[in-house]
């Protein structure tokens, strides 16, 4: 097919070459150019930052890191192991469970004695204690710009197993140490003195419970004396071994006679003197082996002499168990007063803060980086307004302006 043809006309350019597209070198270029124009400001500005680097490391005073290590111990749980006396046996997972029950650890809190370390009543403590040492007044009140300035200076790190990192930067090896094994002592009797409260919580918990189960106790006892009271009750085994001899004497006896009443009976008549005076031996002996049965152990009778006997025992095992909780409990109450007067805490310092001679900065790489870099981002800054400023004043309307402001100043 032919190809078409340009179209052609009076109102048709004629073509010709078209603008030359830009690529990455053009702004790269046009940063250069401006560095360049600016090179005479840029090498002041990179001079005046070293300079003024070199100026602040002479000025500054150094300064000082100590660091502590301590570790957070796990706090046992409070237990109650009692030990009563039970005719039952006791089973191995049974005994396994109750001795296990004494080795449960609370978990540590590296949050709580993190947070209790950086309180205010603490820094409070170590700015009064050091004001000499920090150059501050002695004071009764502290502003918050003198704790602040200490919690600035203290660094806690902490991980979840426990363990306690404390950093403190100070003008003076010396100092920076002391603030830190401070603020472990610090920590330390805070700790102690929250196992202390805690310890007397439980204790006055336990006493509490203590005086319910006395009570318990004397009811307990107070029932057994009514009910032997009531039932004539000295021994219960020794009279009922005693009552039942004289039982078991009585019916041979009464064996006997019917023996002999039997054998009479074959010789003579009922109305024979030795034959009535049979019977009536006999039924006296029938008499005397009820008013035996009848009166057995307290006047009980043969019938409740076992429910006597189960009564009695239930009543003596629940004294026995109460006692033995009453025991119990006035001996971990005991334990706790005892643990309570001397608290080990739950914070062991693992290796105190020794002094530092080597200062910790100011960092002369960190300031010289920071410094340059400063004056290069400048330097930068400026070239781009300064170039951009000049093609601002090839503007027509830009230099018309700047002329107006000229004369309405010099006016």
């Amino acid at each position: 097919a032919p190809a078409l043809a340009a179209p052609t006309g009076p109102f048709v350019d004629p073509p010709g070459p078209g603008p030359t597209p830009l690529g990455w070198e053009a702004p790269l270029l046009d940063l250069l150019l401006a560095l360049a124009r600016a090179r005479w400001v840029a090498g002041l500005l990179l001079c005046a930052a070293f300079v003024g680097a070199l100026l602040y490391l002479w000025v500054a005073p150094p300064f000082y890191r100590a660091s502590a290590v301590a570790v957070l111990l796990p706090r046992e749980k409070p237990t109650i192991d009692t030990s009563i006396n039970t005719s039952a046996l006791e089973v191995g997972e049974a005994r396994a469970q109750r001795q296990a029950t004494g080795s449960l650890m609370l978990p540590a809190q590296p949050e709580l004695y993190t947070a209790l370390l950086r309180s205010r009543p603490i820094l409070r403590a170590l700015v009064d204690r050091y004001s000499d040492r920090l150059g501050l007044p002695p004071s009764q009140n502290r502003s918050d710009e003198e704790i602040a300035t200490l919690q600035r200076a203290i660094k806690i790190e902490s991980s979840e197993e426990g363990l306690l990192t404390l950093t403190v930067t100070a003008g003076s090896p010396e100092l920076a140490a002391d603030l830190a094994n401070s603020l472990l002592e610090e920590g330390r009797s805070a700790s102690a003195a929250i196992e202390r409260q805690m310890l007397l919580q439980q204790a006055s918990h336990l006493d509490e419970v203590l005086e319910r189960r006395e009570g318990a106790l004397g009811e307990a006892e107070t029932e057994l004396q009514l009910f032997c009271a009531q039932n004539s009750l000295v021994d219960l085994g020794v009279q009922t071994t005693q009552d039942l001899v004289l039982l078991k004497e009585t019916s041979a006896k009464r064996d006997r006679l019917r023996a002999e009443l039997a054998a009479l009976g074959e010789s003579f008549t009922p109305r024979d003197r030795r034959v009535k005076d049979a019977r009536a031996r006999l039924r006296a002996v029938e008499d005397q082996l009820a008013r035996i049965e009848a009166a057995m152990v307290g006047g009980a009778g043969v019938e409740r002499v076992g429910g006597l006997a189960v009564r009695l025992e239930s009543l003596k095992e629940r004294i026995r168990l109460t006692r033995d909780v009453v025991s119990s409990l006035s001996l971990q109450a005991e334990l706790f007063r005892l643990r309570a007067a001397q608290p080990t805490g739950s914070l062991a310092v693992i290796r105190p803060a020794v002094p530092v001679l080597k200062p910790a900065g100011p960092a002369k790489k960190k300031t010289l980086v920071v410094a340059l870099g400063a004056a290069c981002a400048a330097a930068l800054g400026f070239a781009l307004c300064a170039a951009q400023w000049r093609r601002a004043l090839q503007e027509p309307y830009v230099r018309a302006r700047l002329a107006e402001l000229r004369a309405s100043l010099r006016s």
